[in-house]
């Protein structure tokens, strides 16, 4: 996994407020100095993982919703 998806998941960690569910908007992205198209490259590379899961909210225009999956910690050796 790259460096910039691991701080993207320490920013989305910040920032959920201890809850598995969050809404983390490119705004917030921002404000930690992250681009958004490296966002959403990161975003996608933290799903192949398996880190994360992200519901979209593109047809009712409203922030995509993400959840922290934990099967990573359940597959490793």
């Amino acid at each position: 996994m790259s460096a910039g998806a691991k701080h993207v998941y320490l920013c989305m960690a910040l920032e959920c407020g201890g809850r598995r569910d969050f809404v983390f908007p490119h705004a917030a992205a921002k404000k930690y100095g992250i681009p958004a198209r490296s966002f959403d490259r990161y975003v996608a590379e933290l799903e192949k993982a398996g880190f994360l899961t992200k519901s979209s909210g593109q047809n009712t225009r409203t922030p995509n919703e993400y959840q922290f999956c934990f099967s990573w910690k359940l597959d490793a050796p």
